[in-house]
């Protein structure tokens, strides 16, 4: 009995050890699939893309297409319009520049106007040319009369139009306008002779018949008054006339003998040194 009892003692003893010398068996997955991760997971969304049909296709490229021309076109109007905006300030600012400040347009502008009309009036029973010609020349012809500094600016840019685009032209032009200013000259100092002259020989006439007669013609026509302070002039322009001449005459001779001086002073020197030099 003692035996038995000792052998079973023993028994549990060595299953005791066993069970507790045995490692702990692994946790399973099913334990650790039902514990809480310590960082969240982001869930996975499945998006499912269809594939665009061949009639997408076309219409995609047709309104890009429509796009790009009209935001072409778009530019292109912008553009326009910049580009008119620019050319209305360009022509405001020559407008305000061709006007003189000092001379206002309101009465002369409208005279012109009336001027041309003028030439309409006139020229409705002519012929074509004329009626077509008329009126824009009397226009031209009245605006230096009443807006003369005006039109000369609007002459003075038109020259440099011409010079700048058409410069044979302007070369031409002002070989004309040279021209005709010497013809213009010439001609009022013809007149202005022939004038003189005439009135020098009614002058000589009425004198003679003054002292043929012993009327007083002079004093009749109011000659004599004139011609009192006009020879008094007269005799101080001759005076004037003569110091200047002598002036210039003395300043010549001055000139001339100081010329005259140095030349001999220059000779001299060259003979003392000639002689320097032969000694």
């Amino acid at each position: 009995m003692l035996r038995l009892h000792s052998r079973r003692a023993l028994l549990m003893g060595a299953a005791a050890v066993t069970v507790a010398s045995t490692p702990e068996p692994a946790s399973s997955p099913a334990s650790s699939a039902h514990k809480l991760p310590i960082y969240p997971k982001e869930e996975t969304v499945l998006v499912v893309e269809a594939a665009p049909s061949r009639l997408e296709l076309e219409i995609r490229r047709a309104r890009l297409a429509a796009t790009e021309q009209y935001l072409r076109a778009h530019a292109t109007v912008r553009q326009g319009v910049e580009r008119w905006i620019g050319l209305e300030s360009r022509v405001e600012s020559r407008l305000k520049s061709l006007k003189a400040r000092d001379e206002s347009l309101t009465p002369g502008a409208l005279y012109a106007g009336v001027a041309a009309l003028t030439g309409s009036v006139l020229a409705r029973n002519r012929a074509l040319p004329i009626r077509v010609l008329l009126p824009p020349t009397l226009l031209l012809a009245s605006l230096p009369y009443f807006l003369p500094r005006t039109s000369a600016n609007v002459a003075a840019y038109a020259r440099e139009l011409e010079r700048a685009h058409f410069p044979q032209l302007a070369e031409q032009h002002e070989s004309l306008e040279k021209q005709t200013r010497g013809a213009w000259t010439s001609a009022s100092a013809s007149v202005h002779g022939v004038g003189a002259t005439v009135q020098d020989r009614v002058r000589w006439a009425v004198g003679e018949t003054q002292r043929a007669t012993g009327l007083r013609l002079r004093e009749a026509l109011g000659w004599a008054e004139k011609e009192g302070p006009k020879a008094v002039e007269k005799a101080e322009n001759e005076v004037k006339g003569v110091f200047e001449s002598a002036k210039k005459e003395g300043k010549e001779l001055v000139e001339s003998a100081k010329k005259e001086g140095k030349e001999l002073v220059d000779a001299a020197k060259k003979e003392i040194e000639e002689l320097r030099k032969s000694k």
